[in-house]
């Protein structure tokens, strides 16, 4: 089963994080976004002794029973590893465990829907999507988002956002649902949005990178968020945000800034 983004939660993450080795992205964007929120995490799983822990929290790979295992089993969630190393070794020998796993999971989670539980509505449709502890289907898939959509749920709009984006080519569709789930307070829908119109509408995405920011309590990258800034012509803003990354150690905004100062000082020298 692919693995989830740590920051995006998208499946097919394939990029990791060289320094702990336990988180997983989709590239270096969502590394990026999400170095603030992991940063803290990753020092300290660099730097910190080993120590005994729990035989219940024993990472299921090495069972080394020096660290919390935290890193949960993408597909069946039923056992957990310290590293995406860890996970990778054990993935054999797991094989036959998580497919049974994730099996009585799906159908467990589909009987709950059928009931009217419109959270495992939202779960099922997820599942049917990434064939996880069952067969795709999309066709089952969309038929859950928007019975969820229907009753209510909150997933259901992001959900045929996410369907849509996979599985139709008309790009506008899939924004149109991210755009109204956003609008509606979905917070997983924040980003993804911005994501979406950061080409063509800058000044929108703008919008939604601060909401994301603030949801995410500071973990969008600031360099971006000054780029985008200086994109819309917005100098001062540019300025304190590529500011704001410095101070955050994203090294790439020198340049950045270097180049709006550069630039900033030839319209100066052409006006006069």
């Amino acid at each position: 089963m692919p693995a989830a983004c740590a920051f995006c939660r998208f499946a097919g993450a394939a990029l990791l994080c060289s320094a702990c080795t336990s988180e997983l992205y989709c590239d270096a964007t969502c590394q990026r976004a999400h170095w603030r929120a992991h940063k803290p995490y990753c020092v300290a799983a660099r730097a910190a002794p080993p120590r005994p822990v729990d035989e219940a929290t024993a990472c299921a790979g090495c069972r080394c029973r020096f660290a919390d295992a935290e890193r949960k089993c993408y597909a069946c969630n039923s056992v957990a590893y310290r590293t995406f190393a860890c996970e990778e070794a054990h993935k054999v020998l797991h094989k036959r465990e998580c497919t049974t796993a994730a099996r009585m999971m799906f159908t467990h989670t589909l009987e709950l829907a059928g009931k009217g539980d419109v959270a495992a509505m939202s779960r099922t449709a997820e599942n049917l999507l990434d064939g996880k502890g069952c067969a795709i289907d999309k066709v089952e898939s969309l038929t859950w988002f928007e019975r969820n959509m229907a009753a209510g749920g909150r997933d259901g709009l992001h959900g045929l956002g996410m369907w849509h984006a996979r599985f139709n080519a008309e790009r506008a569709v899939a924004t149109r649902f991210f755009l109204r789930s956003a609008e509606a307070g979905h917070a997983p829908s924040f980003l993804t949005i911005a994501y979406r119109l950061e080409d063509d509408h800058p000044a929108e995405a703008i919008r939604w990178f601060l909401r994301a920011n603030e949801e995410e309590a500071g973990s969008i990258s600031a360099h971006r968020i000054g780029r985008m800034y200086w994109r819309v012509g917005n100098a001062g803003e540019a300025e304190k945000w590529l500011s704001r990354a410095l101070n955050d150690g994203e090294d790439s905004a020198e340049e950045t800034r270097a180049a709006l100062h550069a630039s900033l000082l030839t319209e100066a020298e052409e006006m006069d």
